[in-house]
């Protein structure tokens, strides 16, 4: 179900809650386990002398508008070290998956579920790009009527890095009911209003992921010329 997107094309938008407003949100990270494709856990690899996870746990705490930062994980052992150094700064809260096999589904689940805000920025740990300008610009888009917020770039959606409200908690449970293990149905279900890239500032390159080691070796070198080009975009 969709409710419109601002493309600028002539699609519905809708006055709603903006950033900035006083509303709280809870921001929560899909890091999952291990990865058969990369061949070990993507939330542990290095990111700017950091893990991935890291560097993205503490862009998000870093975001006023996020009351709180979850970690949704297939299982929390392996993240003891993560979760002692972050325990000298801000809490990192780790929920685990309970119903097995449905992988982000699941995640996106129980992230909703214990969330205490009533919408959820939710990315995946495989995001390296996710910068604080796509953050702002996501979190102020209107949200009255819509259960999700999705980002979309070339015509493809990205269900991994939106927004959710806790509305979407009942389709998720049909889901599970029915045994549907794709993101994607997801979006079937609920009204959502798209975001497409780029927008000025922000290239729809923020939505890229690393699945392989030969993605994850391309991301660094592009974000080595990031860093020294003259016009690089925080």
């Amino acid at each position: 179900m969709t409710a419109g997107n601002l493309s600028g094309s002539g699609g519905k938008t809708t006055a709603g809650n903006l950033s900035g407003s006083g509303e709280k949100m809870t921001a929560g990270i899909l890091a999952g386990g291990k990865s058969s494709r990369m061949g070990g856990n993507k939330a542990l690899l290095i990111w700017k002398e950091q893990t991935l996870l890291e560097y993205l746990a503490k862009l998000l705490a870093a975001e006023p508008d996020f009351s709180q930062v979850l970690v949704s994980v297939a299982a929390a052992d392996g993240y003891e070290e993560i979760r002692q150094r972050w325990q000298e700064d801000t809490e990192l809260a780790f929920v685990e998956d309970l119903h097995r096999g449905y992988g982000p589904l699941e995640g996106l689940y129980r992230l909703l579920a214990h969330a205490k805000e009533e919408w959820v920025f939710v990315t995946a740990t495989d995001m390296p790009f996710v910068n604080a300008r796509f953050l702002r610009r996501m979190l102020r888009q209107p949200r009255e009527g819509v259960s999700a917020v999705i980002p979309r770039a070339a015509g493809r959606v990205h269900p991994l890095c939106g927004l959710y409200k806790k509305t979407a908690l009942p389709a998720l449970e049909r889901l599970f009911e029915r045994d549907e293990h794709r993101v994607r149905a997801l979006l079937e279900e609920i009204p959502v209003r798209y975001v497409d890239l780029p927008k000025p500032g922000i290239q729809a390159s923020v939505l890229e992921n690393v699945n392989t080691p030969e993605e994850y070796e391309k991301a660094k070198k592009e974000e080595a010329c990031n860093e020294s080009s003259s016009d690089y975009i925080q």
